[in-house]
């Protein structure tokens, strides 16, 4: 791409990158040597880019609804297994988009999140992925916190099984 194409399509699409020297600029940083460090291809996401993705994703969504007649409504939920960065979550949460967990480990991330009042109990959790029994006992934790919107997808009878006997 050159660079006249390239400087349209940062404009177009409000990204706070710029073009130093033929160097991509982001936050004070090169890019051009961050790909040189690590390799390519190379993945930038910028949370005030997710904030617009999801208001345009969700505009999209809200217009084929009416469009079509749907009787129901659309709800984003963003995937912490994409990026587990707390400021794209943040970003997410903001739009009022719920969560898709599929570990331990990202209900720790909630609960940390809920103790500092970046996350409502109200918020939905859907809790995808195997459960082991630190992931089953975990998602029984924020039930116990008051998260009143937690789906739980069960991949097998035996998680069905168990969230049935402990839930």
């Amino acid at each position: 791409m050159n660079t006249a194409k390239l400087k349209e399509y940062i404009q177009q699409n409000q990204l706070p990158i710029e073009i130093v020297n033929e160097q991509l600029i982001y936050n004070s940083t090169s890019l051009n040597d961050v790909v040189l460090k690590n390799g390519s291809p190379l993945r930038v996401v910028i949370p005030n880019n997710l904030a617009m993705e999801i208001q345009h994703l969700n505009s999209k969504f809200e217009s084929a609804i009416i469009e079509n007649g749907y009787a129901n409504s659309f709800q984003y939920a963003y995937c912490t297994k994409c990026n587990h960065r707390k400021e794209l979550i943040q970003a997410a949460l903001e739009e009022n988009a719920w969560l898709e967990i599929s570990s331990a480990g990202d209900i720790e991330l909630i609960k940390e999140l809920f103790v500092n009042k970046q996350i409502k109990n109200s918020t939905g959790i859907i809790c995808n992925g195997i459960k082991n029994d630190d992931y089953r006992n975990a998602i029984k934790e924020i039930n116990q916190l008051g998260f009143t919107s937690t789906i739980c997808v069960c991949d097998s009878l035996d998680e069905m099984e168990w969230f049935i006997k402990h839930a």
